[in-house]
């Protein structure tokens, strides 16, 4: 998705996954359905993953609806 990116995965030994992202354009908002449709799909693709246990957001409040 255009002005949205991914720009840090870091895994830490007890399973927690934090993803880091670049919102300039805002492209993570846009009403609670898309954002819980975006949020839904990355933490449907990371927990394919059995050392994923939790995902944390970065910056704070992103994918959030």
């Amino acid at each position: 998705m255009e002005g949205f990116y991914l720009l840090d995965i870091n895994l830490k030994p007890d399973g927690t996954l934090i993803l880091s992202f670049k919102d300039d354009l805002n492209k993570s908002s846009g009403g609670s359905c898309r954002v819980n449709i975006l949020r839904y799909q990355i933490e449907k693709t990371a927990f394919q993953f059995p050392e994923v246990k939790k995902i944390i957001f970065y910056p704070e409040g992103i994918l959030e609806s």
